[in-house]
């Protein structure tokens, strides 16, 4: 059972009443919503719930953080990806879902549905309906008006009686100390403090986000002090807000009151950090928000952190959504929404690139890293970029080639190419780059047709307007189509010529160069060429060690490994498998995992071990299933598979064979992750 579920960095105060409530609610609906008003902690009543249960869900607790994702048309990527799933095929997202989850018993967290509720509503319902085992815990402001929904209301805090003499009997109360000792080590709750605790959290109507707030300024005030500060004529805060529901005014006025406690320019970066739609690092906050009005942002970053406005979690920070929400209106006020837009959406062009740049050499995990962590970053500058077309939003997309094609993203960045290029200008090299890049995605999608069409048209504009280097890049990929289309003896030519063109540009040293490496060698595979296909492989090793490049070492010691196989050095073609399976493991590259499940299952088979092979063969096919096409649709790349299936089967049975081969195709992903290690 996988508990994938974010861990609590604070205690837990008080809700019994509702964690029993959603309990219950749990046992008589497949979905129940945890509904209420910004701040009043949605969130962590989900997350506590879906922990206490989670025992009953053979198949894991798995929670899918939607607020940084804007985009409805995106929502089932993020949930596939949030299950562990690296779609990459033309199928929608709905039907990856839809196949994965219909024979699973499985908890669902989706958190934050108001932006795209009704997105929300269409994805769960359809998946309620196909996958009997699944249960969803959904947090929203409001219901996602799914039939058999159940509804969970969370209301604030009791607020605290004025006469009363027991304030930490109060939940309200009992957070703020609780927090204020983790802000000040060694706070004292004095009878004078826990009385002007009591009035705070009246006044702040008991909304725990206010109060978690509150405590982030004992640093610099008393809690007699905060209480003082926190008067009627604050209200004039929340002017402008009158006609929302009163515990939303209540928030806002805790968010407002916390906002006047900041100093200038503590409220400029308040503002300026909520262009980001989800978590990012120091250096990046100081890259997009610092100027002359706010040089040193890290140490105002600090103090926001002190004071509960920003939240940080190792190495990255971010503000919650309704921090956010109040950050974005500010800096509406302030005129700096498309400044700020732009200055991001030029950190991330500049990123993309320098990803682009670096990528042939030795830092390429933490480039990978880069991509997972500041994926909601990258589609925000996307969206922005693309909404504004010309030649950067094509830039863009192409210079984040990379991720669409090596760290298993290919669905997202053929949405986003061909969005860049219904909107940008339909000439000049930045028009042929990005041809040529969705020819890339669409070959491995296999969906051979458009990955010709692509790459031949940026051929034609690369020729047109001279651009001899993506001449030869659009080559390389015409090169691909023809591997993969029954055509491997053409690779050989299509390669020589991309490699003079990229010469002649200046450009030969580059990750293409072993991307036509790993081409090579495979088309002499297919051809029964194996002393060619060595030397290539050599090479290409030689080549990747040099420049501390892992991505395509890993596909060239798969292709050693086949090469291994048919010398009948099988332990070391083991070895080298599992040495590929490791590192595409760890950079997400779904197809690279693919083709070394389907090639392990080969090499068990070899070692005489025909349950095994099978065993694995279901479990590629589960990759494969979730890729789109297996093998790519390529009769040569599927070869070995059918034999290797074909052998077993004489030794199985096809009962046997098929037994062990469903046992495979259900195992979790950790379990495939660990056997093929």
């Amino acid at each position: 059972m996988t508990v994938n579920l974010p861990a609590e960095t604070s205690s837990f105060i008080g809700r019994k009443d509702e964690l029993d409530r959603l309990a219950g609610l749990m046992t008589e609906s497949r979905l129940v919503t945890v509904t209420g008003p910004p701040g009043v902690g949605k969130t962590r009543i989900a997350l506590r719930a879906a922990a206490d249960c989670a025992d009953g869900y053979p198949d894991g607790a798995w929670f899918a953080e939607l607020s940084p994702e804007q985009d409805a048309n995106l929502l089932a990527s993020v949930v596939a990806r949030s299950l562990g799933l690296r779609e990459q095929s033309t199928r929608p997202y709905e039907q990856v879902l839809a196949e994965y989850l219909a024979g699973k018993r499985l908890l669902l967290v989706l958190d934050t549905c108001e932006h795209l509720v009704g997105a929300c509503a269409a994805l769960v319902d359809g998946l309620l309906d196909v996958a009997p085992g699944l249960q969803v815990l959904a947090t929203s402001r409001v219901p996602l008006d799914v039939p058999s929904e159940k509804i969970l209301e969370v209301a604030p805090f009791a607020r605290p009686e004025p006469e009363s003499d027991d304030l930490l009997g109060y939940d309200a109360v009992r957070l703020f100390v609780e927090r204020a000792r983790d802000r000040v080590p060694g706070w004292q709750a004095g009878d004078s403090a826990l009385m002007a605790v009591g009035r705070l959290c009246r006044r702040l109507d008991g909304i725990p986000l206010g109060i978690e707030l509150a405590a982030g300024h004992l640093h610099a005030l008393s809690a007699e002090e905060l209480a003082d500060r926190l008067t009627d004529p604050f209200d004039l805060l929340t002017a402008g807000y009158r006609g929302g529901p009163a515990r939303h005014r209540s928030f806002r006025t805790a968010v407002g009151w916390s906002h006047e406690l900041c100093t200038p320019q503590e409220r400029l970066l308040w503002a300026r950090l909520s262009v980001f739609a989800g978590s990012f690092e120091e250096k990046t906050a100081q890259a997009v928000c610092a100027d002359d009005r706010l040089p040193d942002v890290g140490r105002v970053l600090a103090e926001l952190v002190r004071k509960s406005i920003v939240v940080r979690k190792g190495d990255r920070h971010r503000l919650l959504d309704g921090i956010r929400e109040y950050g974005r209106e500010w800096l509406r006020e302030l005129g700096e929404e498309r400044v700020m837009r732009t200055a991001h959406l030029a950190h991330y062009r500049m990123m993309a690139a320098r990803l682009d740049r670096e990528w042939y050499g030795p830092d390429q995990l933490a480039w990978a890293d880069w991509a997972e962590a500041d994926q909601a970053e990258l589609r925000l500058a996307l969206d922005y970029g693309i909404s504004h077309g010309g030649t950067a939003c094509l830039d863009l997309v192409s210079s984040c080639w990379i991720i669409w094609g090596a760290l298993g993203q290919m669905r997202e960045g053929r949405y986003f190419v061909e969005r860049a290029l219904a909107a940008g200008p339909r000439e000049g090299s930045s028009y042929a780059r990005a041809l040529w890049v969705l020819g890339w995605i669409t070959l491995f999608q296999g969906d051979m047709g458009l990955a010709e069409r692509s790459s031949q048209q940026s051929l034609a504009e690369a020729r047109r307007i001279g651009d001899v280097e993506a001449m030869g890049h659009a080559l390389v990929r015409l090169g691909g189509v023809r591997l993969f289309s029954g055509a491997p003896q053409k690779v050989e030519e299509l390669m020589h010529e991309a490699r003079a063109h990229l010469a002649a540009a200046g450009a030969a040293d580059t990750i293409d160069d072993l991307v036509m490496d790993g081409g090579q060698a495979m088309a002499f595979i297919f051809l029964g060429d194996l002393t060619r296909a060595w030397g290539v492989l050599q090479d290409m090793h030689a080549k990747s060690r040099r420049r501390g490049e892992i991505w395509m070492r890993a596909f060239g010691d798969l292709f050693r490994s086949q090469l291994m196989l048919a010398r009948d050095e099988v332990h070391d073609a083991d070895l080298a498998g599992r040495e590929s399976l490791a590192v595409k493991w760890r950079l997400n590259d779904v197809l690279g995992v693919a083709m070394g499940a389907d090639h392990l299952a080969t090499v068990t088979m070899a070692k005489g071990d025909a349950r095994s092979a099978a065993w694995m063969h279901g479990a590629a096919e589960r990759l494969w299933l979730t890729f789109g096409l297996t093998a790519m649709g390529s009769d040569e790349l599927a070869a070995p598979r059918v034999a290797t299936a074909e052998r077993a089967r004489l030794v199985l049975g096809d009962e046997g064979y098929e037994r062990a081969f469903e046992e495979g195709f259900a195992a979790s992903m950790e379990e495939v992750r660990e056997r093929l290690s």
